[in-house]
């Protein structure tokens, strides 16, 4: 999507969602297939964000597990999901701003015997590194490529607008980077 075309789109959206997130993703991986699921999953997601008539919006952004993942029951295990993101709150309201957002198990990782080992992810507004799920399994269990196990979740719950960008750089640069996982502190 254009410059024009995005700013186009939010400026549409502010008359329906006073306020909203507006997610950018980057897919850091040379799967296309990959890149298809989330074509797919972010025009379906947005298309139900732009109908002024659908009063059930969802309330987070589904993500896909980039590849099939041993998850044994003796140890946690890393799942990358090969996505990094940026948001900001666009509100009519307020100024725009950056925002930290929330990364939540999906409700049927209940039907597995994953567990999301630190329960919810706090992802920090200036965090530009690969998002990332640590998993406790009760017992052996084989993750599929494109299961969805996490979903990103804006503050309060807003509507959230996915954007997928062509290159990292178009996140923005932050002093806090990529560094995850307890590197900003013990």
């Amino acid at each position: 999507m254009t410059l024009n075309s995005t700013q186009s789109t939010l400026n549409i959206l502010r008359n329906i969602h006073p306020t909203f997130m507006h997610l950018q993703l980057f897919i850091e991986s040379n799967d296309n297939s990959l890149t298809d699921r989330y074509v797919n999953a972010i025009n379906n997601h947005n298309n139900k964000l732009l109908n002024p008539n659908n009063q059930h919006i969802d309330a987070g952004f589904d993500l896909f597990v980039p590849e099939e993942i041993i998850c044994p029951s003796d140890q946690t295990a890393r799942v990358d999901m090969q996505v990094k993101c940026s948001a900001q709150i666009i509100s009519s309201f307020a100024p725009t701003r950056n925002t930290g957002y929330y990364m939540y198990p999906r409700s049927s990782i209940s039907n597995t015997p994953l567990r999301l080992a630190n329960s919810v992810g706090i992802i920090d507004s200036g965090y530009r590194g690969r998002l990332m799920g640590k998993f406790d399994a009760r017992q052996n269990f084989v993750v599929n490529k494109f299961d969805r196990l996490l979903q990103i979740c804006a503050p309060g719950l807003i509507p959230i607008y996915v954007e997928l960008v062509n290159n990292e750089e178009e996140l923005g640069e932050t002093e806090r980077g990529a560094g995850g996982f307890g590197s900003s502190g013990r």
